[in-house]
């Protein structure tokens, strides 16, 4: 159900987006001289949340209520919409709009920033639920390990991902599998690390992230282990209710914060120094102008997601003019391009391109429903979509991700003043962070790093940002020639 869908792709966006500003604020010397709050007027606010909040309820069970239709595209956005609504009369109630908005405008790099790093979580955890196909084997016995201490009669198979506890038998899916988590524990750790590298012996805290990984599939084993033990145990409704989903989230955020807090306690992680790191987490106003185009595309992407074709992004105009907007928006306050001509990207991207092409596995399949999606559009408007996917992927896309990930987050994890920082000062620890970064960004998350690489060596070697992005252009480029040329239309999937 979309609708469904709609609140997956909203919880680890809004999981990531409050914990990267939690941890933004926290690393931030500049702290914002915010405005007195004015005499507190909360009646008309007050009055209106509770109408908003039963138009909610109201709209809510008319689109989810047993029985009724699949619901639409203007069905979803009607309550998603009531229930911003909704959400934003009870912040008027705390505080006036006005006084939230003058906040933001004074900090808005942090928010920015914030919902760019929640937006990475919703790739990351998409991200992960590819690894599903590797790790369901490992999980389910792991689980029926772990079932088999506590009863003899546990079954797995002989569907692939099915288990059994006596007569109560779970099914599972991809999509409530729980391998989200993985990438969201990655993903939250390697932005703890990268805000808190002044304290921290670095090389030390990426240990984590590995080790991270191996509770978030321990802790996704044992919350399956216990959800067939309850439903075994007769309690097929608590196992199908909270164990299924809240459970799952509950383990995230514990090993999540219990990974920082620990790590924060122990002397093996911190650099012996008594000196005060607190501004190493500052943010310069610059940085918002890097992010900003991404950031924008991200979440066009994210919202067309709800009620796009599996196959076909139909939409995908959406997130290209959105990049398009902000990154005229804000042109003045990015650096002018400095381009020469060097074989290094030349050989990078097409090398790149090559390992692309050759690593993916073909999925005939999916080029067939891509091809069957294509073909199932008017001529105009097919040839339309992939004159914009072309200009997306080899043009626009390389500039947004490069002045995102090697502009700004490689070369702020060098220097605070990352605008200063010269290339040969970057660490491997600054571009591994930031490659695993980009990487999360792709459905192949491996290859998706090993890119990163690259373009990090591109821009490292003269120090000149248009060299990734060249690097970056012609491997899409490559990998579009790929596409149109020999039916590879699962690269585009």
């Amino acid at each position: 159900m979309r609708f469904v869908q709609a609140v997956r792709l909203a919880i680890p966006v809004t999981l990531g987006a409050f914990a990267a500003g939690w941890m933004l604020r926290r690393g931030s010397s500049a702290r914002t001289d915010l405005r007195p709050l004015p005499r507190w007027r909360p009646w008309p606010a007050a009055a209106l949340q509770p109408l908003a909040f039963a138009l909610t309820a109201v709209f809510a069970h008319a689109v989810l209520r047993s029985g009724a239709p699949p619901p639409s595209a203007s069905a979803i956005a009607l309550v998603l919409a009531s229930a911003a609504v909704a959400a934003g009369l009870a912040l008027w109630i705390s505080a006036p709009p006005s006084w939230f908005a003058a906040v933001l405008f004074r900090s808005w790099a942090h928010p920015l920033l914030a919902v760019a790093v929640g937006a990475l979580a919703w790739r990351a955890a998409a991200g992960a639920e590819d690894l599903w196909g590797v790790l369901s084997d490992t999980t389910l016995r792991g689980a029926a390990l772990l079932l088999r201490l506590v009863s003899a009669d546990v079954r797995v198979g002989p569907d692939p991902y099915l288990i059994a506890v006596g007569d109560f038998r779970v099914m599972l899916a991809p999509v409530c599998s729980g391998a989200d988590g993985l990438g969201l524990v990655v993903m939250f750790l390697a932005t703890w690390i990268a805000l808190a590298r002044e304290r921290l012996r670095v090389s030390r805290a990426l240990l984590l992230i590995p080790v991270g990984m191996a509770l978030a599939l321990g802790a996704n084993m044992a919350r399956i282990a216990t959800l067939l033990w309850v439903g075994g145990s007769g309690h097929e409704d608590l196992a199908g209710g909270g164990l299924h989903s809240k459970l799952g989230w509950i383990l995230f955020l514990g090993i999540a914060l219990g990974s920082i807090a620990v790590a924060e306690r122990i002397p093996w992680f911190r650099r012996p120094s008594t000196e005060d790191h607190a501004e190493a987490g500052g943010l310069p106003a610059a940085a918002a102008a890097y992010v900003a185009p991404l950031l924008a595309a991200l979440v066009a992407a994210l919202v067309t997601s709800i009620w796009s074709d599996d196959a076909l992004d139909r939409w995908y105009v959406a997130r290209v003019l959105a990049a398009v907007a902000v990154l005229w928006l804000v042109r003045r306050d990015l650096p002018q391009p400095a381009f020469g001509l060097s074989w290094f990207p030349v050989v990078a991207g097409a090398v790149l391109a090559a390992t692309w092409i050759a690593l993916v596995p073909v999925d005939a399949a999916e080029s067939a429903r891509f091809l069957s999606a294509l073909q199932g559009l008017g001529a105009a408007e097919r040839w339309g979509w992939i004159a914009v996917r072309l200009f997306g992927s080899c043009l626009l896309i390389p500039v947004v991700e490069e002045l995102a990930f090697r502009g700004f987050l490689l070369r702020w994890l060098v220097s605070p003043e990352f605008e200063r920082a010269p290339p040969r000062a970057a660490t491997w620890s600054a571009v591994l962070l930031s490659s695993l970064a980009f990487g999360a960004l792709h459905d192949h998350w491996v290859l998706g790093t090993l890119g990163g690489l690259v373009f990090a060596l591109a821009w490292i070697r003269r120090g000149r940002l248009a060299d990734a992005i060249l690097a970056h252009a012609l491997a899409n480029a490559g990998i579009a020639v790929a596409v149109l040329g020999f039916g590879r239309w699962d690269l585009w999937g």
